[in-house]
This record gives structure tokens, sequence and C-alpha cells, in this order.
């Protein structure tokens, strides 16, 4: 088996009919495919992980964290894989206060929250103000996809996690 092409036909290969057995089986990636035709360019599948598939890749959630109390420190938005919210976040950003975010996050699914982190340990403590995206509904993330407009609206009277769901 031997790669023809110029160096930038990447994943694609030609399979001598004598070399498959005395059947012409050619291999290819689509992707290859694509770069051998012209219609992609090399650079752009920087990160592309031929043997991972799209589950390996990034995708980005942002939207506004809203919050009509009085600023008392900066502001954690987190995504868990779990329902319960524990036992540490898949994904957390901090912003300096209520205002956009963006996380950069890899496909599944996500319960998110976001809080006032009063005391600034990173960590959400009782008594310090909480939202949950969707009254904790699952957010489902595609391969590469980009999630706008996921809001979360942290209640100032909000400041326990009785509106989280848990174990039961």
């Amino acid at each position: 088996m031997k790669t023809q092409g110029p160096p930038h036909s990447v994943g694609v290969q030609h399979v001598e009919p004598h070399q498959a057995g005395g059947f012409f089986k050619p291999r290819f990636s689509v992707i290859g495919a694509m770069i051998a035709a012209g219609l992609l360019a090399p650079a752009l599948v920087v990160g592309v992980s031929f043997g991972a598939g799209l589950k390996t890749e990034f995708s980005t959630i942002s939207g506004t964290v809203f919050y009509e109390g009085r600023s008392e420190g900066p502001v954690r938005v987190e995504a868990f894989d779990r329902p319960q919210f524990a036992p540490r976040p898949a994904y957390s950003t901090r912003i300096s206060g209520p205002g956009p975010y963006e996380v950069k996050i890899r496909p599944g699914a996500y319960y998110l929250r976001a809080f006032v982190d009063r005391n600034e340990n990173g960590n959400w403590d009782e008594g310090e103000p909480i939202g949950v995206y969707q009254a904790g509904a699952a957010l489902v993330i595609p391969p590469l996809a980009f999630k706008n407009g996921i809001d979360i609206r942290i209640d100032p009277e909000q400041r326990s996690e009785s509106l989280q769901k848990k174990d039961e």
C-alpha cells in the first residue's frame, strides 16, 4: 500500500490490486478526500481527531447571567454532567459580575448554574445567590456546536440549593 498525490493529501490512500488480494479496495477518509480534491485547506483541519472522532472536539456555549441584586462579587458559571450538581463541575468560568459569559465544552448533556461568589472561593456556599438554567433541565451539546442565548437568571432571594435537582 502506498500513499499517492501531493503531500497535502493526508488520509487518502490508494491500494494497488495486487496488494488487496486481487481486489481493488480503496481506503480513504472523507476529510482526506476533501483536501485532495482541493475542497478543504489542510490548515482548516488542525485539531481534527481522526481516531477518536468528533466526541473530542470542543463546542461553545454562551449567554448572559442576569442578576438584579446588589453586586457582591464575581459570578461563577458552572456546567455539571449530573443533575445533582455534584461532585465538581465539568466546566466553569468566572466573570467579574453579571453579564455575558462563554464556556468551551465537550459534547454531552450538562446542567448549568450560576452564582454570586461572595467570598471568591470558587465554590457555591449556602447563602450565596444562585440560579439554574431552565430549572435544572439538561442542555445537550452536540460536537462543534455554538449554543448562544443560554441565559441564566440569578434570583437575589434564592440562596439555597432547593431550586436544584437532588438525589432521591
